[in-house]
């Protein structure tokens, strides 16, 4: 089994974690956030919501700004104007794309919150000319026991076709008399009942998970596939800064992969993944994740560990360019290098703002949901490929423009090329919709 495949599996497992919520020391800073292991760390939202779990009593946000996307040459064509609307702890709870040139709907990006801040409901709608229709969708359904602690997470996704609600997911966490988390599980709904798949055990060492075994159901027996040992925390029970991975093989417990992370005061890290070669740790992958002194995401570069020559190859990287006006954020520039092929960024979209609103928040923390997906490059013209983590079956890509048109569909199966061919469509925005048996998520391209 390799070392990509155990980070994968073990980054996608944590996440059902932590969706699940662990403990109350989570729960007081509001919205879910995102176990961020290697390949799961959260990468920044479309809507500029500032740094995730990082901001001060004091945040901003833009109520307008107008998206561009890159035409070559330096220049910039102009797609959209968006508003965006807030609750009273800053939260997004609308962002509205409208036509340039004319000011008529094209599209809105709805969410909303429980009492408790997190989010239970996103939407994206479309606009047919005199109402707005559901064209995608992703509600969670939140239990809670009496001390605050969720008990139960069911995700449902918005089916187009059938203009239903569809049961998806149940991630349920068992908590001791101490509050900690013992245990979470994952459930996928088979049309009639709910089917076990994973499961996280955790053994917590005074008041901290330090290891956890990873389990799968098979035949109505849970059994060992993996656990990480020597766990250590950069965010107690959300972003990791060490583990050592072992994969259970013939009964006997096999080193196989170890991570290791280094934090900066501004929030960004370098994480490095080692492969176990039988007598040694080799170097694998290797990952940069960049914030500026604002704590506001500004990059990612990824590497790979050249053996040959001893020394870390230029795998690809996005940056984020701001642009600041005292505390604000008035522009914002997306780059990246994926189809280059060249250590060279290029611009991909840009989006400025205005209007500008302050808002006195407390303990308010991650506003992103992002699941453990990446699409690139971003912005393409000819292709995007879909890295799903821990795909083992196939999945559904669907893509349609912010008006609802579905443009294509296409259903990959396991171990095929996830590759979703966009030359053919008109230059724009539009949402791309990944249907797999884990979840379903959205998310925004580009096509140049």
């Amino acid at each position: 089994m390799t070392a990509l495949f155990t980070s994968r599996f073990l980054t996608a497992a944590l996440a059902v974690w932590l969706l699940a919520g662990v403990g109350i020391n989570v729960l007081a800073q509001g919205n879910s956030t995102k176990f961020r292991p290697g390949k799961l760390t959260v990468k920044p939202a479309d809507a500029p919501t500032g740094s995730h779990a990082r901001i001060n009593a004091l945040v901003s946000r833009p109520g307008n700004s107008q998206d561009y996307v890159a035409s070559g040459g330096g220049n910039w064509q102009i797609q959209s104007h968006s508003t965006y609307t807030y609750d009273t702890q800053g939260r997004l709870t609308q962002r509205l794309y409208t036509d340039p040139a004319t000011n008529q709907n094209l599209g809105r990006e709805k969410t909303t919150y429980d009492a408790r801040g997190n989010e239970i409901e996103y939407r994206v709608e479309g606009w047919n000319g005199s109402a707005w229709e559901l064209i995608d969708g992703y509600m969670t359904l939140i239990s809670y026991d009496q001390k605050g602690n969720k008990t139960e997470l069911i995700s449902e996704y918005w089916d187009n076709v059938q203009n239903t609600w569809v049961r998806e997911a149940r991630e349920q966490t068992v908590y001791d008399a101490n509050n900690l988390a013992t245990s979470f599980t994952n459930s996928s709904w088979d049309g009639t009942t709910w089917q076990p798949e994973e499961r996280i055990v955790l053994n917590n060492v005074g008041g901290v998970a330090t290891s956890a075994v990873i389990q799968e159901y098979n035949s109505g027996v849970w059994t060992d596939a993996y656990r990480a040992l020597n766990l250590t925390w950069h965010v107690l029970y959300e972003i990791p800064s060490a583990y050592v991975l072992e994969t259970f093989d013939n009964n006997v417990w096999v080193q196989d992969e170890k991570y290791t992370a280094v934090y900066d005061a501004n929030g960004g890290h370098v994480g490095t993944y080692e492969n176990w070669n039988g007598t040694a740790w080799e170097n694998f992958m290797r990952e940069t994740e960049t914030y500026d002194n604002n704590k506001n995401y500004t990059g990612w570069l990824d590497e790979d560990w050249n053996q040959m020559n001893n020394a870390w190859d230029y795998e690809g990287e996005d940056r984020q360019v701001l642009t600041y006006s005292g505390i604000d954020v008035t522009q914002r520039i997306y780059q990246d290098s994926w189809s280059s092929g060249t250590t060279t960024l290029e611009d991909r979209v840009k989006e400025v703002y205005s209007n500008f609103q302050t808002f006195n928040v407390s303990g308010v923390q991650d506003q992103l949901a992002e699941a453990a997906v990446n699409v690139y490059p971003n912005p393409a013209s000819k292709m995007v490929t879909v890295s799903i983590p821990a795909n083992k079956a196939a999945f559904t890509a669907i893509v349609a423009d912010v008006t609802g048109k579905t443009w294509l569909t296409k259903t990959f199966q396991a171990g095929e090329e996830n590759s979703v061919y966009i030359e053919a469509l008109p230059k724009g925005i539009y949402l791309l919709q990944l249907q797999t048996e884990s979840g379903t998520i959205t998310k925004r391209i580009v096509k140049q």
